[in-house]
């Protein structure tokens, strides 16, 4: 029963790293489908801005934030993620496992819809991911 438990708390983990394949995506669909695949994080749809049109999700623990920017179509076209340190390994792993290296803290790589780039930046208390199409 533990190995079941830890096996199923290791899938949870990993499934939270799949952002990318959001990309492309209209943000109608976003919500319903990170509410399915994954419940950990929560919508904070009473976050505004006026100059970035946006989505933003929350997890359960309050360590990792995910933003999907939206364009004027309400296409998604960026995603940004911001973890603690205590998802940098797993993150990691993940990033070399699906992309290309491109550089210090930086990836390449392919999705249906077009080239990829990644980009990782440390801050004091927390790291950041982007990802976003490449330019033409």
């Amino acid at each position: 029963m533990k190995y079941l438990f830890l096996t199923g708390m290791l899938i949870l983990c990993a499934s939270g790293l799949w952002a990318q394949d959001y990309l492309g995506i209209e943000g109608s669909e976003l919500v319903p489908l990170m509410k399915k695949e994954h419940p950990e994080f929560l919508w904070q749809d009473q976050v505004r801005n006026d100059r970035f049109r946006y989505l933003k999700f929350v997890d359960v623990r309050d360590s990792r934030t995910w933003l999907f920017f939206l364009d004027e179509n309400n296409r998604c076209r960026v995603i940004r993620m911001m973890h603690d340190y205590t998802y940098l390994d797993q993150t990691l792993e993940w990033l070399n496992e699906r992309f290309t290296e491109a550089g210090t803290d930086r990836w390449a790589g392919r999705q249906d819809n077009g080239n990829l780039e990644v980009e990782m930046l440390r801050g004091e208390w927390f790291f950041t991911v982007t990802m976003k199409e490449r330019e033409p």
